[in-house]
């Protein structure tokens, strides 16, 4: 509009950049927002490669034909830019973007128009500026529809792991050289390609990270709920627990917390998936997993009672074709050479007398870590009480004890008996509790009894994620991601 008015030549990126300056001194902190960089990224992306796509004429002369065209090479261009951003923030590519926008853009083109008229007119009278309101109303609830609709398309998009920074630096490199050499008309020599190969390979080699022949287990902030990930020293991967929905809450944390912790940690595979129980603070989040993460083996035990969350699971365990393997005391997994799984409990006791329900029937499991010529030791409780923590130390013993205790029942006063703890006697607990929770977890005589023993204590209310690194000679190395500790 300015250079109309003062007879200048327009140049659109110049007015792009603009709006970008404009954007950052309002808050300069919108540089990090994913809207602000997806909306700029894809306005951006439509300028330059729209104008290399259209510049081959055609000889189309169906109108519709060629709206189809125009609005496809839009959205291609568009995204050439942005699928980056959406698999660095969303861990996705959209496979259906060309279909969508191709119904959508009309109705957002509408939507802008009625948008800028109702403004104008709320100014002159606000009741028209309502029946406009009521209008753009339901075009936004129409887009909203068609978003819905083409994201529940099967195969709609794919799920990626999180790019690391260079990879997204390398990926626009390669798009300016593109642009570069198409403008300029030059033409790319192939000692050119090579070395711009050669290059793309060292870099992607330099940022892999090398297996450090250590154990790491990382105890997972789920809010009030449990989930563990350990990664042996030969790189298998074990999930204990999912953690979920409580009832008091909407928050998916599988969608919004354990798919992009995985996927940031370039997971795509879980070798074993151990649920204690199918309490929904211990499994729920399992269920948005399954089908994203490849997952080889679902470990369980016999179950007392079939819940919704373990009829779920089961389903959708059988629909991806993942071996599920029922566990009982007394058996041993093993994980590789160095690392493999006990399992203390569950017995069928609690099975035939009715007694605990799923509690009481929760998987409890040690895993063992050889080195050198002994065995670093995690006990993992799920929510077990005092009946089997009794049962336990009547079988056990000293057997139970462990370098590394996962606290029963995220403190519960119901768990964690004196006699069974100092048959643990643990270095360190781990307890998995939400923030200011209704159940007063964890239970303040847990915590003293806990302290008399000498164990040091992590809990993810206070330390958020905690992170465990057992290396080649035994040494434990804790670090809690609250503050870098």
């Amino acid at each position: 509009m300015l250079a109309d008015l003062f007879y200048r030549e327009q140049d659109i990126i110049t007015s792009l950049s603009i709006a970008t300056i404009i954007t950052l001194i309002d808050n300069p902190f919108n540089l990090f927002s994913a809207s602000m960089q997806l909306s700029y990224a894809g306005s951006l992306s439509i300028i330059i490669f729209n104008k290399i796509f259209m510049e081959k004429e055609d000889n189309i002369k169906n109108k519709i034909i060629k709206y189809i065209k125009a609005s496809a090479l839009v959205s291609i261009s568009a995204n050439i830019f942005i699928i980056p951003i959406m698999a660095y923030n969303f861990n996705t590519i959209s496979l259906t973007f060309v279909f969508s926008n191709l119904v959508a853009s009309p109705v957002l083109c509408a939507t802008i128009i009625i948008g800028l008229i109702t403004i104008i007119f709320s100014f002159l009278s606000i009741n028209i500026a309502y029946l406009l309101g009521n209008i753009l109303n339901v075009l936004l609830l129409i887009l909203i529809k068609i978003s819905n609709f083409f994201s529940k398309i099967s195969l709609s998009s794919i799920t990626v792991v999180t790019p690391s920074i260079v990879n997204i630096i390398m990926y626009y490199i390669i798009c300016s050289l593109v642009i570069y050499f198409h403008y300029t008309k030059k033409k790319i020599s192939k000692k050119a390609i090579v070395i711009i190969t050669i290059v793309i390979i060292i870099t992607e080699m330099a940022i892999i990270v090398p297996i450090d022949n250590c154990l790491k287990i990382h105890f997972i902030d789920v809010n009030q709920g449990d989930s563990t990930l350990i990664i042996t020293n030969r790189n298998k991967k074990i999930l204990i627990d999912s953690g979920g929905m409580t009832a008091s809450s909407k928050f998916d944390i599988g969608e919004n917390v354990l798919l992009p912790y995985l996927l940031d940690r370039r997971i795509t595979k879980l070798d074993y998936v151990i649920i204690s129980h199918f309490d929904s603070d211990h499994c729920q989040a399992l269920e948005t997993l399954i089908g994203k993460i490849k997952i080889s083996k679902l470990i369980i035990s016999k179950q007392p009672t079939i819940s919704k969350e373990y009829k779920e699971i089961m389903n959708l365990a059988i629909n991806n074709n993942i071996q599920i393997v029922v566990v009982k005391r007394g058996d041993k997994i093993q994980i590789d050479k160095c690392t493999y799984l006990g399992i203390l409990h569950p017995s069928d006791k609690f099975l035939d007398d009715g007694k605990g329900g799923l509690n009481a029937n929760a998987i409890v499991c040690k895993i063992y870590f050889k080195v050198d010529n002994k065995y670093i030791t995690a006990l993992f409780t799920g929510d077990i009480e005092k009946e089997a923590e009794i049962e336990l130390e009547k079988i056990y013993g000293n057997k139970l004890s462990a370098d590394i205790l996962k606290v029963a029942h995220h403190g519960s006063k119901t768990s964690s008996d004196e006699k069974f703890l100092k048959y643990v006697n643990p270095k360190i607990a781990l307890i998995g509790v939400g923030e200011d929770n209704n159940f007063g977890h964890p239970n303040g005589e847990v915590l003293e009894r806990l302290k008399n023993i000498g164990a040091h204590i992590y809990r993810t209310d206070k330390m958020g994620e905690i992170s465990i690194k057992i290396d080649k000679e035994g040494k434990i190395k804790v670090k809690k991601h609250i503050n870098n500790e």
